[in-house]
């Protein structure tokens, strides 16, 4: 199933709603436009379903909780990817207007970095 389609089948099943179904598609095509990020189901279905979920999350008041310190260690210790996924995601939240929380950022970066490096999976 394309990315694309797996957005209508998260809005018409009341998972998300349209604006977030609209950001996500805006989402989708500025990481392979300007980001030149190679998004596909094999690779990106993970990072969009977090972006839907965190999104519908933040519509609710809530936030995931932090992940463990350890693991976000070895996100940061790649030095290249973790500043990539920190622009990426100010960029996010540029494009959004939102302030995306640390305890989400971190998920987000995980999700980033499956991405930006697919050899540390």
């Amino acid at each position: 199933m394309r990315l694309g389609d797996r957005f209508k089948v998260l809005k018409d099943g009341g998972v998300i709603d349209r604006d977030t179904h609209d950001s996500l598609v805006l989402l989708l095509m500025r990481f392979e436009e300007y980001w030149h990020l190679p998004i596909n189901d094999d690779n990106g279905a993970g990072l969009m379903t977090y972006l839907a979920l965190m999104l519908m999350r933040f519509k609710r008041g809530e936030v995931t909780a932090a992940m463990s310190e350890s693991v976000y260690e070895e996100i940061k210790g790649n030095t290249e990817a973790f500043q990539k996924s920190e622009k990426i995601i100010d960029d996010i939240e540029s494009i959004l207007k939102i302030q995306i929380p640390l305890s989400e950022r971190q998920y987000l970066q995980a999700n980033l970095h499956t991405i930006l490096n697919p050899d540390m999976i």
